[in-house]
């Protein structure tokens, strides 16, 4: 019934809507006997188990003819879209401009010498040209001198609207 009112372009479906078009469908002499889920024919989707590639863990997955679940969750979802060569800055087969400036650069912030945890250290374009991931434009900040930084430049998200 949902995906029915659906196709006829209610975009929310109470139950005001479904006994409204139930009498509207009644006066003019049309059966819903086809809308209902016991009416409908059972759709079989194949069932397969499927290999998680980031945790390497079996999981059931079904083969529905639009796509396969590629992770097993969630979290094994963020790490497999978002790194390697499907993230957005992935370079030539080397990784992202984060993992080049760790590896090269000192791991401490470049302006204040933070150094205590370095996970919530971050990398900078000095130019502000993200694209630009030569390892002489990244530099190693804290995030508060990172944030204090595009505040003072007034770019990131303290660019002015319109500019």
């Amino acid at each position: 019934m949902k995906e029915f009112l659906f196709n006829l372009g209610y975009s929310h479906v109470g139950t005001h809507t479904k006994n409204s078009v139930k009498k509207l469908c009644f006066l003019l002499s049309i059966s819903l006997d086809s809308l209902h889920k016991s009416k409908r024919p059972n759709i079989i989707h194949k069932r397969i188990v499927s290999t998680c590639p980031v945790c390497n863990k079996e999981f059931p997955n079904t083969e529905t003819g639009k796509s396969v679940k590629t992770t097993c969750s969630y979290a094994c979802s963020n790490i497999f879209f978002r790194t390697g060569h499907r993230g957005a800055n992935f370079i030539d087969g080397r990784g992202t401009y984060r993992i080049k400036a760790m590896r090269t650069l000192l791991c401490k912030c470049a302006k204040c010498g933070y150094d205590r945890y370095t996970e919530v250290l971050e990398v900078n374009h000095k130019d502000c040209n993200r694209k630009n991931n030569n390892i002489e434009n990244l530099e190693i900040l804290c995030p508060t001198c990172h944030n204090e930084f595009h505040f003072l430049t007034k770019t990131g998200k303290w660019k002015p609207y319109g500019v």
